[in-house]
């Protein structure tokens, strides 16, 4: 979340949008490939960069939000709706993916990347709240650069 970024902490977030009807549904990266966040600037290789952001790209077209619905999806829709025309509570999710599945696929890649971005001080992490983001924590002095407050 971009609000919780700090000297310390860089977040490349996962960001749901709608580009209409005829786009869709889009996950937007608030990073690219070409530019890391400022708290990595000269502690990281530009070219492990964009071969991170890369991979981060391929998770977010497989982000959830973004499978297209099918028959069982619109029925568990349907079925919520009549009970909560009932009852009066409506509950229910509108992604039709498996987020279990798309959090296991981004931990790997995590993984992958962690021992290339601990030489340079960096720990990563998925996290979410309501919404999903990777967490770059920046030790405070890594290969002699310190923390710029």
């Amino acid at each position: 979340m971009a609000y919780q970024q700090t000297a310390t902490i860089a977040n490349v977030e996962f960001l749901k949008s709608s580009g209409g009807l005829r786009a869709g549904r889009q996950i937007r990266l608030n990073y690219g490939s070409q530019l890391a966040p400022a708290q990595l600037q000269g502690r990281i290789d530009p070219a492990l960069w964009a071969d991170f952001m890369g991979q981060v790209q391929v998770l977010a077209d497989r982000h959830p939000y973004m499978a297209k619905p099918g028959g069982k999806e619109y029925s568990n829709w349907i079925f919520a709706a009549l009970v909560g025309a009932v009852i009066g509570l409506f509950c229910f999710s509108p992604d039709a993916g498996s987020y279990p599945q798309w959090e296991a696929e981004v931990s790997n890649m995590l993984q992958q990347y962690q021992p290339a971005f601990n030489k340079s001080g960096l720990t990563l992490s998925l996290q979410h709240n309501r919404e999903f983001w990777i967490q770059i924590d920046v030790s405070r002095v890594a290969q002699g650069i310190p923390v710029q407050y």
